[in-house]
Formats: C-alpha cells, sequence, structure tokens
C-alpha cells in the first residue's frame, strides 16, 4: 500500500450571504450584503435586502392599502382597478338606484324597487323630508308623519281568570280584557299600565267586556286623569280609576301622568 494522501482542501473564506440574525427590526441598526437574509428572533419575521441598508419584511400576510379613483394599491407593490369589475360594477349600479335626492323639493325618496330597476312611483313610496318629516305614498308632509293609505295597529284579546291581572305590554295600542261572567261575579280583574314618566307621547286603547269594572293598577304614583270638577276656581282634575262596564277608555302619557283622551262603550 501507498502513503495515504488527504483529499481535504484548505478552508475556503467565510461566505458573505448567510442569514443574519437578531432582536427587533434592522433597518438603520444593521448592515449586510445585497442578497442577504435577516431573521429577528423577538417575532419571527423574516426581511431581506438588495443593498446591504434597507431591510424590506418578506412573508407578511399584512400590507397598508391606498385608494385612489377606483384604484386600490399595496404599499409593497401590485394595484387593482375596481372598475373593471363586473361585480362591483353590478353592485355599484345597484347601490345607487336605491336613493334619489331630491334638492329643489326638498326630500329624498327611493329610486327603483327591489329588483333595482324598475321604477318606484310616488304613490308607493316612502319621502324622507329635509324638515325631518316622512311621508308614505305621497309627498305632502302635513304632519311628522304623514300616511297616504291605512295603518295597523297592535290588537291584543286577553281573557282573565279569577283575581286576573294584565300588565299592559311594550308593543301592545289595543287590550280587550275579557271578563267571563263565572269569574266577573266572583271578583273584579285589573290592567297593570306602564310607567308614564317612561312612555310619553304613548297611547292605550283600554276595551273591558264584562259586566263588572276593570280596575287600573298604576305604575308607582301616577295617575289617569280625566275632566275638572268644581263650582270654582281652582278646579280639580277626576282621578280614573277603572273602566266601566263594557266600556272603552283611550289614554295618552304626558310623561307625567295618563290622560284620558277618548271613552265609548261597546254595548252594541
Amino acid at each position: 500500500w501507498g502513503t495515504a494522501t488527504s483529499l481535504k482542501g484548505d478552508n475556503g473564506a467565510d461566505g458573505t450571504n448567510g442569514a443574519l440574525a437578531g432582536t427587533g427590526d434592522p433597518n438603520g441598526s444593521v448592515t449586510g450584503s445585497a442578497g442577504q437574509f435577516y431573521i429577528d428572533t423577538a417575532t419571527g419575521k423574516s426581511y431581506s435586502t438588495v443593498d446591504g441598508t434597507n431591510w424590506v419584511e418578506i412573508n407578511s400576510d399584512t400590507q397598508d392599502l391606498s385608494l385612489s379613483g377606483n384604484t386600490i394599491s399595496l404599499v409593497d407593490g401590485d394595484s387593482v382597478d375596481i372598475s373593471t369589475s363586473t361585480a362591483v360594477a353590478a353592485n355599484s349600479a345597484k347601490e345607487g338606484s336605491k336613493w334619489e335626492n331630491d334638492n329643489a323639493k326638498g326630500y329624498v325618496k327611493l329610486r327603483n324597487q327591489s329588483n333595482g330597476s324598475t321604477a318606484k312611483s310616488d304613490a308607493s313610496n316612502i319621502f324622507l323630508h329635509d324638515t325631518g318629516q316622512v311621508s308614505i305614498n305621497t309627498t305632502n308632509k302635513n304632519s311628522n308623519l304623514t300616511v297616504a293609505g291605512s295603518m295597523a295597529f297592535q290588537l291584543r284579546v286577553e281573557t282573565l281568570g279569577k283575581e286576573g291581572e294584565y300588565e299592559i305590554q311594550s308593543d301592545d295600542y289595543t287590550v280587550i280584557i275579557n271578563q267571563p261572567l263565572a269569574v266577573a261575579l266572583l271578583d273584579e280583574g285589573t290592567v297593570k299600565l306602564p310607567s308614564a314618566v317612561a312612555n310619553p307621547g304613548r297611547i292605550l286603547k283600554i276595551i273591558n267586556r264584562s259586566i263588572v269594572g276593570l280596575g287600573l293598577n298604576l305604575f308607582g304614583t301616577d295617575e289617569v286623569v280625566g275632566g275638572l270638577v268644581g263650582a270654582a276656581a281652582p278646579l280639580a282634575e277626576i282621578s280614573v280609576t277603572a273602566v266601566g262596564v263594557n266600556s272603552i277608555i283611550t289614554i295618552q302619557s304626558s310623561g307625567g301622568k295618563w290622560y284620558v283622551i277618548g271613552t265609548g262603550t261597546v254595548n252594541l
């Protein structure tokens, strides 16, 4: 056998493009070589450089956007012209068709029907006036709300049992209370009214269908007041505590008391 010869050559020079590592953004603190990478060990973010000084984050899931006209641009490059998108164009057309501004007449109204293309007539439209008034199916604004057509209000029918009480609900308007004969002979039912202070302007119509009265259970120190009585000033308010036999009472809150604004009978 001959003398062994090593095939290992001399060590080469250190490379200049190895990855660098440190804590924090390398910009302003790390100088490398063109083509090098840097890893922020605190966040795991990677950076690259083309000149050894300016480092750009790579593999980032977030970029700032800017909008100019119909063009959306990414800060790090690339852009999208949304004017060429058929989906955006269709949606824009539909959005633009929803409302029509009429500055001369001082209102905004629906432009088209729900399909986005069929014109909506004034006879079946809603108008939001600059004065804050709203009118439906007409351009007239005779009050805060003007409706050219019918209106529907909540009607609830309740039958009370012995010593029964019905508590007015937040969506009640007209409430019919039935007190069957067998129950009415035993006891008079009641209706519990909500707070007048908490319901300013609210109107309630209560109908008692019975051979006995229907008591009014008031909230706190609330009152239900009717007309005035007396032979000389100051006249006294009539305090109402029940709805009569087969009677109707309509009351409205002033924000402090309930006032009787209408009465009637259901003998017909």
